[in-house]
Parts: C-alpha cells; sequence; structure tokens
C-alpha cells in the first residue's frame, strides 16, 4: 500500500541489521542470521555452521560477515552467509552484543567483559578495557579515527588508539543506558533507553539533548540518512529533519510499534519489530527529494570492494561521486587484459552500483578499475567456482 510500511516477514525479534549494496542481512533472536538479495521483498535463512542463533550484533568487512550471539561468541562466513564457522578464540563465555569494522579492525562489545579487537578477521580477539569502568558495552561505533563504546550504566566512552585507553565522554548525557549509534555528516548521535537522543558535535566533548516530538524515550535504534535522523521506539519510527532536534512519527501501516532495529540502504528504510519480523518502508516518502539529495552527496571519490568477493558468478561493485564526472570502470584480467567495460559514461553525483557478471569467464583473479575525474584506483576481486 501506497505511503505505508510493508511487513516483509513474520519471524521472531529481530536484533539487527547489516547492508551493502543490495544484500541485506537480519540477525534474529532464535532464528539466527535471514539474508535478502532483493530489497527486502524476499528473505532466506543463511545458518549453517552456526551453533548459536541468537544473534545481537552483525557486521561487514569487505566479503566477510561477522555475527555476534548470546553466548556463543562471534561467528564469520566468507560466502554471503551460506556458511559460518565459529570465531572466538580469546574470547570469553559472554554475550557479544555490539559489532563494528575500522580498516581491518574488528571490535567487538560484550556483556561483562568489555571490549575485545581482532586484527586477523576474528581468527584472535585480544580484550582491550584500559580505564573502561562499565564493562556491559551495548553499542560501538567508529567516527574518523575515534572509537566510541556505549555501555549500560557508564554512558559513552571514546579511544583514539584503538581501544588501547579509553576516556569517559558523557559530558550533558544525562541518560547513562546508549542502546545505539549514529553518524551524520560532523554529529554523532546517541540513543537512550529512558532518556531519548543525543548529539555531539566535538567528538563526544560535549552532548545535547533533542526530545522535541520524541514521545517515547526508550529508543533501541538510530539510522542517519543526509541531514535525517530515524529513531525505533517502544512506540514506532520517528523522524528528525533538524539533527535530533524535534521528532515526527512516521508510523503509517505500522501495526507492529516496538522496534528495536534499523537500517537504511538508498532506497528505503528497515526496521526490526519485536517479536514481529522486518519491516520496510521507501524513503521517499518520508523524506523529502532535498534531503534524499544530501544523502546521495559523498564528501570524497571512493570506489568500494565488491560484493561479494569471492563471487560466482556475479558481484556488486559501488562506487560513490561527489559532483559529475565522466567515470570509466573495467575489469582486467591478470595479464592486464580488458575483460569487461562496465561504465564509460559522464554520471551525477551520488553513490553508485553496477554488476559484473563473471559467466563466461574462468576462476581467478581479476582487477576492476574506476577513472574518474583526476581519481583513479584499481583493487582486486575473485571469481570462484
Amino acid at each position: 500500500m501506497r505511503g505505508q510500511w510493508i511487513h516483509t516477514t513474520n519471524w521472531a525479534s529481530v536484533n539487527c541489521f547489516a547492508a551493502s549494496g543490495s544484500f541485506i542481512y537480519a540477525g534474529t533472536q532464535g532464528y539466527g542470521v535471514y539474508l535478502s538479495t532483493d530489497n527486502g521483498t524476499s528473505w532466506s535463512q543463511v545458518n549453517s555452521g552456526m551453533g548459536n542463533t541468537n544473534v545481537r550484533a552483525l557486521a561487514l568487512s569487505g566479503s566477510i560477515v561477522y555475527a555476534g550471539t548470546d553466548t556463543g561468541g562471534v561467528f564469520r562466513s566468507t560466502n554471503s552467509g551460506a556458511n559460518w564457522s565459529q570465531a572466538k578464540n580469546g574470547l570469553p563465555f559472554a554475550s557479544c552484543l555490539a559489532l563494528v569494522t575500522s580498516d581491518q579492525n574488528v571490535f567487538l562489545g560484550t556483556g561483562g567483559n568489555g571490549v575485545f579487537i581482532s586484527t586477523n578477521n576474528g581468527a584472535n580477539w585480544i580484550p582491550v578495557n584500559d580505564s573502561l569502568t562499565d564493562t556491559f558495552v551495548t553499542a560501538l561505533t567508529v567516527s574518523g579515527t575515534t572509537l566510541f563504546a556505549g555501555t549500560m550504566t557508564g554512558g559513552v566512552f571514546r579511544s583514539t588508539n584503538d581501544g588501547a585507553r579509553w576516556g569517559h565522554a558523557s559530558n550533558g548525557l544525562s541518560s547513562p543506558d546508549v542502546s545505539s549509534f549514529a553518524i551524520s555528516g560532523t554529529s554523532l548521535f546517541a540513543a537512550t533507553r529512558g532518556g531519548g537522543t543525543f548529539r555531539t558535535t566535538n567528538n563526544g566533548t560535549a552532548w545535547t539533548q533533542g526530545d522535541t516530538g520524541l514521545t517515547f524515550t526508550d529508543v533501541r535504534a538510530l539510522a542517519a540518512v543526509g541531514g535525517s535522523l530515524f529513531a525505533g521506539t517502544a512506540g514506532g519510527v520517528l523522524l528528525s529533519t533538524d539533527r535530533g532536534a524535534n521528532w515526527t512519527p512516521v508510523n503509517q501501516g505500522l501495526v507492529y510499534m516496538s522496534i528495536i532495529a534499523l537500517a537504511a540502504t538508498s532506497t528505503d528504510l528497515f526496521a526490526g519489530a519485536y517479536q514481529n519480523g522486518v519491516l520496510r518502508r521507501p524513503l521517499a516518502q518520508m523524506i523529502t527529494s532535498a534531503q534524499a539529495s544530501e544523502r546521495q552527496l559523498p564528501e570524497a571519490m571512493k570506489l568500494y570492494q565488491n560484493y561479494p568477493n569471492p563471487f560466482n558468478p556475479a558481484t556488486t561493485i559501488r562506487y560513490a561521486l561527489p559532483s559529475s564526472a565522466h567515470v570509466t570502470l573495467c575489469v582486467y584480467n591478470t595479464l592486464g587484459q580488458q575483460v569487461a567495460s562496465l561504465i564509460d559514461s559522464v554520471q551525477e553525483p551520488g553513490e553508485h552500483g553496477v554488476t559484473f557478471d563473471g559467466s563466461g569467464l574462468a576462476s581467478g583473479v581479476y582487477f576492476y578499475r574506476l577513472r574518474a575525474g583526476g581519481f583513479e584506483k584499481c583493487l582486486k576481486l575473485i571469481l570462484l567456482r
């Protein structure tokens, strides 16, 4: 129905999401991980090898998917969730509540044992808790070179050296129970259970509360879309178009009001409902075209790692343009011979994606190169049959 939320599944509680291109993962309570490759129209359960199906956190790093579980530690998949293996060497017996990736590092927040780091794709974990006085870590995010940890009773902590040492960063944060983070431009937002939402523009040195119209202050999830911010609460989804100062409900058609997870793709907002699966609504129905354009304008040219990788037979290559440019995107074999020309045209600014189908090629290593204006970058992809 036009202008309303669409209920796409009827599983139990959805605790978390992770999205990259056309791949959307949902972590559930008791049913493991589900994957959609068609923007949430259909979902498939992807749990082979997953010893614990109470999934509390998800994160993506290139072709690797990480899932944090209640008591089974972390599981890792290198083939889009088709198979999972346990990756908990060095981890205590604790709930895994938050995951975030940054460059080659993976950070894990646990229920009672603080923060752990892995520098080798989850093969080993090391605790990084110096000066972290609350070790019940419920949220993690990375802004630039700063790592933030949201805790259950201690508010927000920050580290500028990958967790080697932490400092308290909760000035102005009247609620110490932090459930989620979101980043929009130079602003970092924190959701709290019982205190609403807070914003900092100076890396957590000071926070200001924004709760006008936020009728439910138990906020479990945040999602930033350009200058707009969505909050998932016990009373549905609310939207702020002024950096969290004022809020308006966007609940048309939302039968299940207790929202505990949010994720945005290029076109839609996904909401995870308590005991009622996934709901979806187009962003264009909730935010203006001007705000949508702001969301699509990146700050710099970027070429992202293809996903999935390795792949068979198709993969998605994404790139970002801050301004209009003539773009060429080609694929080469290891001999430097061009095997595909994917883009050769002037393109508008924004996030772009193209599918590369290697059906007619042999298994092996290939390279894709993007040229746009004075920007040039080449990355490796692997076709594995």
